[in-house]
């Protein structure tokens, strides 16, 4: 069945927040398609998609660290509503696609160009098929912005535009220098092996404090949240020694000429001001090596995706901008 878009941005409002979601969920039950795809190495990853009526083009959500596809229902519904239709898929270690280990709070991977693989792989066997005759996006969050931009390195595919939002190029490591944390690692991996819980990581908190978190709306935070709560296949909290290893070298995949000059897409980046999961220096050089369109977002938290109303709005009518200019 396919979504007949109103062409209208219209965003759901705070209050009433989870109920007004319910109702979303609900009706994009109709049009879900859904299952599993093989990725590279036989693993099994989650995913689902909505197509709509003439479509403009498709859009590729890639999620970041911790994160399922659900969280991005929302911010997906506005981009059908605007006429694309819209593909999203649990990473793998994420959600209900395939893990390494057995606690579902641990996030573990062995190498970041596997999830590149897998996106990859979804492109192949999913959006491609699904996308005959009109261009095809990414929209990125996070440890996802790392990943679409190897997956540009990786294939040479020409992707027609990609956002690469909040993107982790490099993570904030409480002023521990990368290569002595890599070196840390190392050591406890002698002990414990690399897919062991990275030392003094925490279990999930059921009673988050919003404050605390990337997200600046409390409802959406909130909602979120209790979808976590519900499902233990969403509450990746913490991560492997491997992860943490990997995730703290991307940065040299990622600021090298010869891996941006292989990306065939245009791209915007766009920086959160008050981010404190991603450095946004490294971002900036990133840009700078891409010739890309840049923006820093003043006064925003690292999950742009989950603002304030009327912040919110903003943010979706430059990435709709964006996407159709």
């Amino acid at each position: 069945m396919l979504y007949q878009p109103s062409g209208k941005l219209s965003l759901i409002d705070e209050e009433n927040y989870e109920n007004h979601m319910q109702n979303l969920v609900n009706e994009l039950d109709t049009y879900c398609n859904k299952g599993f795809f093989e990725s590279f190495d036989n693993a099994k990853i989650y995913y689902e998609y909505f197509l709509v009526e003439n479509p403009k083009a498709s859009i590729v959500m890639v999620h970041g660290y911790t994160e399922f596809l659900k969280k991005y229902y929302e911010i997906g519904s506005y981009f059908m509503n605007m006429g694309y239709n819209i593909f999203l898929y649990d990473q793998r270690g994420h959600g209900y696609s395939h893990r390494d280990v057995e606690d579902f709070q641990v996030t573990h991977v062995d190498k970041y160009e596997d999830y590149a693989y897998d996106l990859q792989c979804f492109m192949d066997k999913i959006v491609k098929p699904n996308s005959e005759g009109i261009p095809v996006n990414i929209y990125s969050h996070s440890m996802g912005g790392a990943v679409a931009s190897l997956y540009l390195a990786q294939t040479g595919d020409k992707i027609e535009k990609t956002v690469l939002s909040a993107p982790l190029v490099y993570p904030v490591c409480m002023k521990i220098p990368g290569r002595v944390l890599r070196f840390l690692i190392k050591g406890d991996v002698k002990k414990n092996g690399w897919k062991a819980r990275l030392k003094y990581s925490s279990d999930f908190k059921p009673n988050a404090k919003s404050e605390n978190s990337g997200d600046e709306s409390e409802a959406r935070f909130f909602y979120n949240l209790n979808m976590r709560i519900n499902e233990p296949r969403y509450q990746n909290s913490c991560s492997s020694n491997r992860w943490n290893y990997e995730t703290l070298g991307v940065r040299y995949k990622l600021l090298n000429k010869k891996t941006t000059e292989k990306m065939n897409s245009q791209i915007l980046l766009i920086s959160a001001e008050n981010d404190n999961s991603v450095k946004v220096k490294p971002q900036q050089k990133l840009a700078k090596l891409l010739g890309c369109e840049y923006v820093m977002i003043k006064g925003a938290r690292h999950c742009l995706f989950t603002r304030k109303d009327e912040n919110l709005e903003t943010y979706i009518r430059k990435l709709v901008d964006f996407y159709e200019k």
